[in-house]
């Protein structure tokens, strides 16, 4: 009788664990199947297009004339934030401490993470996850979608552009009539990154593509060579080359003048760098 009373009641608590644990893994899949619905319900349909001249880069083989144009893609809507980052970080996967963060802090776009730790850790993981092809767009591919936000900017008075975008309070507004430089204090309500869709979106629907926080494009930057020439002077050309040791970081940030809404900004950083104000967002191809 004891035997299998024993036996009763290891096979009941057997049954319990195997309950709990599939309502668990249930819970997971199901949380799993929400991420990846928001997710991909973010990610915005690009149309094929050209950017235009005035926003080219004609110093490297992208940005060539004969490049303008940009294949249909998908993007996503906002940066990738902290709370889409903390999973991988969970996961033993991406770098970074795992600290008490409030609602606010968690939607707030991820920054100090460099090219590699993008394209190594995190989005390989993403798309092991989620079963999908995400990717960093290309410096193109932003370009295009941020012309969308200067063309909606062009008319808007210069004190009140800081609604449209998060850039440096008070900064600088260039006076062309006079040729001098005034400071215009203008207060967007964030001394540093706010959390995603604080501001209006493009005409494409995206948000933040200039402002905010600078963005890692999949595009290789270049190193400056010295050449000495010789024509009727000597002189001293510097030389840009291609060199993917480096990489584009695009869109202006919350340090960023005024100057920079009226042109796509674009710099040249080493890709193990990381900044508090440069973060990413996610593409991918039409075909994937």
């Amino acid at each position: 009788m004891r035997i299998l009373l024993d036996r009763a009641i290891f096979y009941f608590l057997l049954s319990l664990f195997i309950i709990l644990f599939g309502c668990a893994n249930n819970d997971n899949s199901q949380n799993t199947s929400d991420d990846i619905s928001a997710l991909l319900n973010n990610m915005v349909l690009i149309q094929s297009g050209e950017i235009d001249k005035q926003y080219e880069m004609t110093s490297l083989d992208e940005f060539s004339s004969h490049s303008r144009s940009v294949n249909a893609f998908f993007i996503l809507s906002h940066e990738v934030t902290w709370r889409m980052y903390i999973p991988c970080i969970k996961a033993g996967i991406c770098d970074g401490e795992l600290v008490d963060i409030n609602e606010v802090e968690l939607n707030k776009p991820v920054v100090n993470v460099s090219f590699y730790e993008i394209t190594n850790n995190y989005i390989p993981w993403l798309n092991r996850r989620y079963k999908q092809n995400f990717r960093l767009p290309t410096a193109n591919e932003f370009t295009y979608v941020a012309q969308g936000s200067n063309m909606g900017l062009a008319n808007i008075k210069p004190e009140m552009i800081c609604k449209y975008a998060n850039i440096m309070n008070g900064s600088l507004i260039y006076n062309r009539d006079s040729h001098r430089k005034k400071e215009r204090y203008c207060d967007d309500g964030f001394a540093q990154a706010a959390p995603i869709k604080s501001f209006f979106s493009n005409v494409h629907k995206v948000f933040d593509m200039i402002g905010n926080v600078s963005e890692w494009s999949s595009t290789c930057g270049y190193r400056k060579e010295k050449k000495h020439t010789v024509s009727e002077r000597h002189h001293l050309r510097i030389l840009k080359r291609t060199d993917c040791a480096f990489g584009y970081v695009l869109g202006g940030d919350y340090y960023s003048r005024f100057d920079y809404l009226h042109t796509i900004s674009k710099q040249n950083w080493r890709r193990t760098e990381r900044e508090r104000y440069i973060g990413f967002r996610l593409a991918k191809s039409l075909a994937n």
